[in-house]
């Protein structure tokens, strides 16, 4: 409920996507943090990910309100292949449009153009094709059933007769805990934590993730997935209502 009343009184706040470039669909997340705000990428598409942004990645950053629905900060950008902060100006018309003008010339020229997303997260309910994978994971194959409820996710796998719940971070993020069914002999505990990142490639709903076993977290403190667990979605369900 927080999150919701600042969004409706900062007009920054929330998730925006990008259009009408050759990074059309790319995702990031404003927050505030203490006097300033910073964007994260929630998704990265076309040219963006050809220069190999990731998602995770702190693309805006020391943003502070000038006047009115003027912002400026600093982009995360690429001109001749290297990285650089440069200096940008935001600007939001309605609060649901945000055109950023750059103050020098990069591989997109001096312009960029994002829409407000409207909902708070992803339509990610469905059937998916998941695979454990990794260097610490055993390679395992299963389909499992996934649910939202508002804010909330659940759902089922028939590997070891598991089940899991979470619930969203943020536009795309999903964080919670799985549990199996024991297994005799088996050498790890039947329960933990996951984290997945869901995103849309091909036209296709996919998430890219992992897990760690009981009070482990997912990822390792550099960033690494401890376990990998990844899938694509190839049966969408109905979302429920709130």
């Amino acid at each position: 409920m927080l999150i919701h009343s600042l969004e409706r009184q900062d007009p920054l706040i929330g998730t925006w996507e990008r259009y009408g470039d050759g990074a059309e669909g790319t995702i990031i997340r404003v927050t505030k943090i203490k006097d300033s705000y910073e964007g994260v990428l929630e998704e990265v598409t076309g040219k963006l990910k050809l220069i190999n942004f990731k998602i995770g990645q702190k693309k805006w950053s020391q943003i502070k309100l000038d006047h009115d629905s003027i912002y400026r900060g600093k982009d995360k950008t690429s001109y001749n292949e290297t990285f650089e902060d440069v200096d940008m100006e935001i600007h939001i018309y309605s609060n649901e449009l945000l055109v950023i003008d750059h103050e020098k010339e990069t591989e997109f020229g001096r312009h960029q153009t994002w829409k407000k997303l409207k909902e708070n997260h992803r339509n990610i309910a469905g059937q998916y094709h998941t695979y454990l994978d990794g260097p610490n994971t055993t390679k395992t194959e299963f389909d499992l059933t996934l649910e939202v409820n508002g804010n909330k996710v659940s759902g089922t796998y028939k590997f070891n007769k598991g089940s899991f719940d979470g619930s969203f971070e943020s536009y795309s993020i999903v964080k919670g805990h799985w549990t199996e069914e024991k297994v005799p002999k088996r050498p790890k505990t039947n329960w933990g934590t996951y984290q997945f990142t869901f995103y849309v490639q091909n036209g296709i709903m996919k998430f890219h993730g992992s897990y760690g076993f009981e009070t482990e977290e997912p990822y390792d403190k550099e960033g690494k997935p401890r376990h990998e667990w990844n899938g694509r979605r190839f049966s969408p369900l109905v979302k429920r209502a709130n």
